[in-house]
């Protein structure tokens, strides 16, 4: 789960997204189902970044990074290995689907949290 803060409200907000290990960090995919814009959480992190991630029962604080699109473009191979559907996600929509790396906030552990990444 990711939890952001609402970019208008301020308050926290909590979407189920599907991630992709990357070592030590990870990355998700604001495919929205392919539809023609991002979805809602996405424009949550470009006004606050700060973030936080809860992977098997373990809840991280992350910095929520958009991946520049060099990055983007070597890793979409990866994604569509794992999890061919978001294929068609990008051939249903006319935008370039974003990848998000939520990045581990060294030395702020919450807690009950466990200290090492995922």
């Amino acid at each position: 789960m990711l939890t952001t803060r609402g970019r208008r409200t301020g308050l926290p907000r909590t979407v189920v997204v599907q991630y992709f290990p990357d070592g030590d960090e990870m990355l998700v995919v604001a495919a929205n189902s392919g539809m023609p814009t991002h979805p809602a959480w996405y424009l949550n992190p470009s006004a606050d970044p700060r973030a936080t991630v809860e992977v098997e029962g373990r809840t991280l604080p992350v910095r929520a990074v958009p991946m520049k699109a060099g990055e983007a473009a070597a890793w979409w191979p990866r994604v569509l290995a794992a999890a061919p559907d978001y294929a068609r996600y990008r051939e249903r929509t006319g935008r370039s689907i974003p990848l998000l790396r939520p990045v581990p906030v060294v030395g702020r552990v919450p807690p009950g949290a466990h200290p090492s990444p995922w």
